[in-house]
């Protein structure tokens, strides 16, 4: 994880681990890790956070469901 930061904004990189599985899979044989890039941006006033956006790859993400998908 990365973080940049001011008194009015910072921006958090972070990347995302997890594990996609088809339910129907037998004995878990679909289950694969997967991982997402992604970044955090925070607005800051007076010392107080007011406002957070979360931005990811999602063409990744989508990539990785839809192989998940036709692995099944």
């Amino acid at each position: 994880m990365e973080v940049a930061a001011t008194e009015q904004a910072a921006v958090v990189r972070w990347r995302a681990v997890g594990t996609l599985w088809n339910d129907l899979s037998v004995a878990g044989t679909a289950r694969r890790p997967v991982e997402v890039d992604g970044f955090t941006v925070v607005g800051i006033k007076q010392g107080k956070i007011i406002r957070l956006w979360h931005y990811w790859d999602a063409d990744e993400l989508v990539q990785h469901v839809t192989e998940q998908g036709s692995a099944a």
